[in-house]
């Protein structure tokens, strides 16, 4: 509309004006030649990246987005997703192994079992080594300058998941090299205001085994400075984090204080 442009100055004879109503609505999975010919009605250049790209690879493009976008809203309901993406990937001679392994990494994780935890490092271990074959999971962390955004999710896993089978000396390691890591200034801001946040929550979840307080308070301040200035999604567990730090340091009047704040907002936002 922006352009003057309707639906059915899109659609051509070649797309039904119902089509583009789909994809509109989220109802609707574009095919790549659909949304080439959109942009060649709209007058615009077809973006570089999807210039050579086949019908094929796209389908698999936005079948990983999918599992991307559930994985990241932390819905672990993404088998047959992952099965088609699998099937697909071998039909198509393609196969993102290291992908598919994390993936079943973190359904296996997920399901919450000793066994299943296991199974789940185990194959967050293959997926490493399918870029650094020389990773074993026992203190070795990369040496790379730069990791992919898949080898750090693929690290970050390992991390809880060792957690998890309380193997915490091996799962602090990760959780401080992985800290460190993104303290570098070559590591994209987005993937480090998330995983900063969530690393300075595993760093408190490991504290807690040694009743280690005052890191845990330090930990907490860090992470309710951090969010605050970029995520404040986690900023209620950072808080809760902090006033439970104080409370078992004997700062019992500073704990109730933030306890109470904590309550009022959460029932702000429930209301």
């Amino acid at each position: 509309e922006r352009i003057g442009l309707c639906q059915e100055d899109l659609c051509g004879p070649e797309i039904a004006a119902s089509t583009i109503s789909d994809i509109e609505n989220g109802k609707h999975l574009p095919q790549l030649s659909v949304i080439k010919q959109v942009f060649e009605r709209m007058n615009m250049k077809v973006p570089m990246n999807l210039i050579s790209v086949t019908d094929e690879q796209f389908e698999l493009y936005i079948l990983q987005m999918q599992i991307e976008e559930k994985i990241g809203r932390n819905i672990f309901s993404f088998e047959d997703e992952l099965q088609e993406f699998e099937k697909k990937n071998i039909e198509k001679d393609i196969f993102d192994k290291q992908f598919i392994l994390m993936c079943k990494g973190i359904l296996a994780k997920e399901r919450n079992t000793k066994e299943s935890i296991f199974e789940g490092k185990i194959f967050f271990i293959e997926a490493l080594q399918n870029t650094i074959p020389e990773f074993n999971g026992k203190r070795n962390f990369p040496q790379k300058r730069f990791l992919t955004s898949k080898e750090i999710k693929c690290l970050y896993e390992f991390a809880l998941a060792e957690r998890k089978l309380e193997h915490y000396e091996n799962s602090k390691f990760y959780v401080e090299n992985l800290f460190n890591y993104f303290n570098k200034e070559i590591v994209d801001e987005n993937e480090k205001i998330k995983y900063k946040a969530q690393l300075l929550l595993e760093k408190i979840e490991l504290e807690k085994r040694d009743n280690n307080y005052l890191e845990i308070l330090e930990n907490a301040n860090d992470g309710i400075e951090h969010s605050l200035k970029y995520c404040s999604e986690y900023f209620l567990f950072f808080l809760f984090e902090k006033a439970n730090a104080l409370e078992h340091l004997g700062r019992r009047d500073e704990a109730i204080v933030l306890f109470m704040l904590h309550e009022d907002i959460l029932r702000e936002k429930k209301s």
